[in-house]
């Protein structure tokens, strides 16, 4: 497994030999993506040091009771997030996920990241623990909801 370090490319060449040497045999595949899958698209995490919680707690934007105190801001901010988004790309590690997805036939994806950039480049079997930020649902369980 390839963990945050510095490696030298032959290591890495060889961690990804093995990686993929893997894959070719794994199935049922199941795959974990958390913060750091959109970063290679520039899109800033929650909680890395520059990340989007860096002058706000999440308290004041992402909680029921923050979308009490101030709806509108909390509209303009989620509005601002799918812009953000939108306007960019899946990056290279979202498309090979993808292609791993359409090859195997018991493949999952579980992951926290609410971009829905794994769908977009083609990865079936998605399961958000997060939820999305393209699917909007009335938070007190009224009947109103709104796909975006």
């Amino acid at each position: 497994m390839l963990h945050q370090r510095n490696y030298n490319t032959r290591n890495v060449n060889d961690a990804l030999a093995q990686l993929a040497d893997r894959v070719q045999v794994a199935e049922p595949l199941t795959v974990l993506t958390s913060a750091g899958m959109p970063t290679a698209s520039v899109i800033p995490t929650f909680r890395a040091a520059d990340g989007l919680w860096k002058n706000h707690r999440p308290e004041q934007s992402a909680t029921p009771e923050a979308f009490s105190t101030d709806p509108s801001l909390i509209w303009k901010w989620y509005a601002w997030r799918r812009q953000d988004v939108a306007r960019r790309e899946p990056n290279r590690g979202h498309e090979l996920l993808g292609a791993w997805s359409q090859r195997l036939d018991r493949f999952t994806l579980i992951t926290q990241n609410v971009d829905g950039w794994h769908e977009r480049a083609g990865t079936h079997a998605v399961i958000r623990f997060c939820g999305s930020t393209w699917e909007l649902r009335c938070w007190n369980e009224c009947e109103a909801s709104a796909n975006g």
